[in-house]
């Protein structure tokens, strides 16, 4: 992105194009919206990762192969299409800038996709597998189509790295409170893992959370966002990104620290309410109530400035 001066003129009205000149109202305006762009999408894939595998297993009736299977077709899915909407919204343009169009015109469809995720379709395994696969692709892409522009605008909006750790800082704050209000709701609406219509209660409630939250974060960032830096192209970008990160050792270091944390992670989260019920043989509704303790654990990392990378980080991003 090409450097931009911090005011330009419109109209004779100086008009602010980074967001490090806000000040009072304005700048608390931006970070609470940023910070709520995180939280219903963080919610959802914190219920995602601790509950999909056990809805699809002990509600639906999947056996467990045919689970994880869908579970890795979106995973696999979801890598496919990042690239694609990154490169779609650098290509945007509008008044309200590449990146706003994105997040508001798909908080509707995700919130409604995320809550068709938890609806039990009639028909045997196999129709239950295909349409668990098709929405799950739904879900994913709109995920991206939100999460995807909206973590960029964080460099976009200003050059002042205090203000980037600070947007950041929101964001993934309001993240992991989302995910443990989340957990709470698994806690007490899905005390029997096998019925169905209580984990459609979940999906229907955290799909009005998303949209919800969706739409005030872009209206909060939208006076910002249409006056931000745009992304620039330039020949062969790509393949000299590519080269850079091919041959930075650290970084590849770091990537893979980061690879093995996460795997482990989402391990951990597919298997916990397996393992506490049918392992230690505690009650299904104990086993809700002690992920409680993974959350509040990272919310204090996150606290410290060391944000941690749980689903509810989300972004997965």
């Amino acid at each position: 992105m090409a450097p931009i001066p911090s005011l330009l003129s419109e109209g004779g009205t100086r008009v602010l194009t980074d967001a490090a000149d806000l000040r009072g109202g304005a700048r608390q305006r931006l970070l609470w919206a940023y910070g709520l762009g995180d939280a219903g999408t963080g919610m959802a894939a914190s219920l995602i990762g601790f509950y999909l595998f056990i809805f699809y297993t002990s509600a639906a009736g999947l056996p467990p192969w045919m689970a994880g299977l869908v579970l890795m077709i979106a995973r696999l899915w979801d890598g496919l299409n990042d690239p694609i909407v990154g490169w779609l919204s650098d290509k945007t343009n509008s008044r309200s800038g590449p990146r706003l169009p994105w997040i508001l015109w798909s908080a509707l469809p995700l919130g409604i996709a995320m809550a068709g995720m938890w609806w039990l379709p009639p028909g045997g395994p196999w129709m239950k597998f295909t349409f668990f696969i098709l929405i799950s692709m739904v879900a994913n892409s709109l995920y991206t189509c939100v999460n995807l522009p909206y973590a960029a605008l964080a460099a976009e909006l200003t050059t002042d790295v205090s203000l980037r750790t600070r947007l950041n800082t929101a964001r993934f704050t309001g993240s992991i409170i989302a995910s443990l209000v989340g957990i709470v709701l698994g806690a007490l609406l899905l005390r029997d893992h096998s019925n169905a219509s209580s984990y459609l209660q979940v999906g229907l409630l955290s799909g009005v959370i998303i949209t919800g939250s969706t739409l005030l974060c872009g209206w909060g960032l939208a006076p910002a966002a249409r006056h931000c830096q745009r992304p620039t192209s330039h020949p062969g970008t790509t393949r000299r990104l590519l080269k850079r990160v091919a041959t930075n050792g650290r970084f590849i270091r770091v990537l893979g620290l980061y690879l093995l944390l996460w795997c482990a992670l989402q391990l951990m989260q597919t298997a916990a309410l397996i393992y506490l019920p049918v392992v230690m043989r505690l009650p299904e509704g104990w086993s809700n109530w002690i992920l409680l303790p993974f959350m509040v654990s990272t919310l204090g990392a996150c606290g410290s400035g060391t944000p941690w990378p749980t689903a509810a980080a989300g972004s997965r991003r």
